[in-house]
């Protein structure tokens, strides 16, 4: 039986693949690595349960990754809440 789900291992690693561009956006921006790691991961855990996760390609994946750890670095520093 097929079905368009990716398996569990197609789904971690494009997560692996996205991990270390998601960790060098919010150290970027944190210049925290502690900060930093948390952020990446929150923005990680988003991207994988969006329905879109399956289908967009890789640089698409990107550019949403680097959205999405925009925002959660946003909310996890109150600094970077300021500017």
């Amino acid at each position: 039986m097929m079905t368009n789900a990716i398996s569990f291992q197609q789904r971690l690693q494009k997560l692996r693949a996205l991990e270390p561009y998601a960790y060098q956006v919010a150290h970027y921006l944190l210049q925290d690595d502690a900060a930093a790691a948390e952020a990446s991961q929150t923005a990680l855990l988003e991207i994988s349960q969006q329905d879109s996760f399956q289908t967009e390609t890789p640089e698409q994946l990107r550019s949403l990754m680097k959205k999405l750890v925009i925002r959660t670095s946003l909310a996890k520093s109150p600094r970077m809440a300021q500017i």
